[in-house]
């Protein structure tokens, strides 16, 4: 449904003065003294914020009668979102057999270089570093349905035990043998400290924070912490930790901005692209769960969007209490509306 651009939409606008091409498919505007809708990275020059009209999509821009920019091509977006998903839909058919890069481009009727430009743009990722998130889901499902390594190795797709243990610091961040044993043989060095949001756990191994929760019981805390990493070995220790405590600290005073911390998370495909958006939100500003669905190439998963939310393990530094409903609405997190209203009253009023 078309709108008007509301005075409050400065991000939109912004968007739109700055020709930035981020938000290209995520909005489409009109311009009512022309007839034409375009792109926000539109070369054309600029409307007056007055005669310009948002669309979520180029069918309602052609509804409300006004018709595709030649400069910029507008429906360009939408078919070559359309091919991502079609490209995309042929890897998920092929759970059973794991493609390679030519592979999966000979499947899709692609070159393998355009294969490689299409997923680049939709998921930030070259061909093969997908089919190496898909060979280590497959290889954590197995693990976790009881099945011994070596089988659910050659399961997964990987040919040698050498290639498996290369990839498993990329993307899981401890050994196989590790995640199955649920960080045996792990040193996770963990703090339980207090903050202007109540209690906090931090946690992390030498490769970066594993673990940042919040809750008003430090016992709890422990709790969550040795349930996630059961045969991990906890050592209480802050001294590893003080440097992003502090900077942690400094966050929650308004006196830093942007957290640069270094993570060893473990996740799939999605949930990364979709942290990764929330990591992009600048500091003072909100996105709703559609938008960021939008962002990543996927418009129909804002449910999806809301789910990786839900489960980010890292309070903070993946900012997840930037995300809220569409209607401006503060919607759930995982550590509580309050908490999440402080952030982002204190982030607004921070922000420069």
């Amino acid at each position: 449904m078309e709108q008007i651009v509301p005075i409050d939409e400065d991000d939109i606008w912004n968007a739109i003065v700055a020709r930035n091409a981020e938000y290209d498919g995520v909005f489409y505007y009109g311009v009512i003294t022309t007839g034409i809708y375009c792109v926000p990275s539109c070369p054309s020059k600029r409307p007056s914020r007055s005669s310009v009209r948002i669309f979520g999509n180029n069918e309602d821009a052609q509804a409300a009668g006004f018709r595709a920019c030649k400069r910029c091509k507008p429906d360009e977006i939408v078919e070559r979102m359309q091919k991502i998903h079609e490209v995309m839909s042929v890897l998920e058919r092929s759970q059973n057999e794991i493609l390679s890069p030519s592979q999966w481009a000979a499947s899709a009727g692609l070159s393998l270089d355009t294969l490689r430009k299409l997923t680049i743009a939709y998921a930030g990722l070259s061909p093969r570093d997908i089919i190496h998130h898909q060979k280590m889901n497959a290889f954590k499902l197995s693990i976790k349905n009881g099945n011994e390594i070596s089988a659910s190795q050659y399961d997964a797709g990987f040919g040698s035990s050498s290639r498996l243990y290369e990839k498993a610091s990329t993307l899981l961040g401890m050994t196989p043998r590790q995640y199955k044993e649920k960080g045996k043989n792990v040193r996770i060095h963990y703090a339980i400290f207090e903050t202007k949001l109540g209690m906090a756990i931090i946690a992390g191994t030498e490769k970066g924070i594993c673990s940042l929760q919040f809750d008003d019981s430090s016992d709890t805390l422990f709790d969550l912490l040795q349930k996630e990493f059961s045969k991990a070995e906890l050592v209480n220790d802050s001294e590893p930790l003080s440097g992003w405590m502090k900077m942690l600290n400094d966050y929650l005073d308004g006196n830093c901005k942007k957290l640069s911390i270094p993570l060893d998370v473990h996740t799939t495909a999605f949930r990364a692209k979709v942290w990764e958006a929330i990591r992009r939100i600048p500091y003072g500003e909100t996105r709703s769960y559609s938008r960021l669905a939008k962002e990543i190439g996927e418009p129909k998963a804002a449910r999806a969007v809301a789910a990786a939310c839900a489960a980010n393990p890292v309070a903070l530094v993946t900012p997840c209490h930037r995300v809220i409903h569409e209607d401006g609405k503060t919607s759930g997190y995982r550590w509580g509306i309050k908490r999440k209203k402080i952030l982002l009253s204190m982030e607004k009023e921070n922000a420069e």
